[in-house]
């Protein structure tokens, strides 16, 4: 008997380790992103921030960094260094109430597309203009990379044309107005 049961665990494929479908980063079995579970360099994301519809948008590199535009051009090695956190981009208001309005036009956008920005609404003060202005900023990444993937460049082009029509242009001011 015993000569038959090692027959048959000898014949019997290995099992192979398992991986945690909970894991927080992509591995080899599930990469959605396409992207090795890395986020996209400085140089790839600012080639594809120029395939987004409006120049409204730009890099954050870091959380003390406001944006890749405010650094300064001779810093441009330590910038092809840093990986991108996220694109953002800033819309202002008549009043807090159709500002509100414009956020769940973009929210009910996001959720369809299943890529969830970071949307917020506040009220700021302008110095140079000596006046109170309602923004709400649209912040692109994707966490699960720690920066930027293909859909935060996606979701951007949509969040473009989703501004652009006619039921939800009438919620923000152009920067003209």
């Amino acid at each position: 008997e015993s000569d038959k049961n090692d027959d048959i665990t000898k014949t019997q494929p290995k099992k192979k380790a398992r991986i945690d479908p909970t894991a927080k980063r992509p591995n080899q079995i599930c990469d959605p992103y396409g992207q090795n579970g890395q986020p996209l360099s400085y140089t790839e994301a600012n080639l594809n921030l120029q395939t987004i519809l409006h120049s409204r948008w730009h890099l954050v590199l870091s959380h003390h960094e406001q944006s890749s535009s405010s650094s300064s051009h001779d810093d441009t090695n330590s910038n092809e260094q840093t990986t991108p956190r996220s694109i953002r981009t800033e819309f202002h208001h008549t009043d807090f109430y159709t500002a509100s309005k414009f956020i769940s036009q973009l929210a009910a956008l996001a959720h369809n597309h299943h890529h969830y920005p970071k949307l917020t609404l506040e009220r700021r003060l302008f110095k140079k203009e000596k006046c109170w202005k309602i923004v709400s900023r649209v912040d692109l990444c994707t966490v699960a990379l720690g920066g930027l993937s293909y859909h935060d460049f996606h979701l951007g082009m949509l969040i473009d044309l989703e501004v652009e029509r006619d039921a939800v242009r009438d919620l923000w001011l152009d920067d003209e107005k």
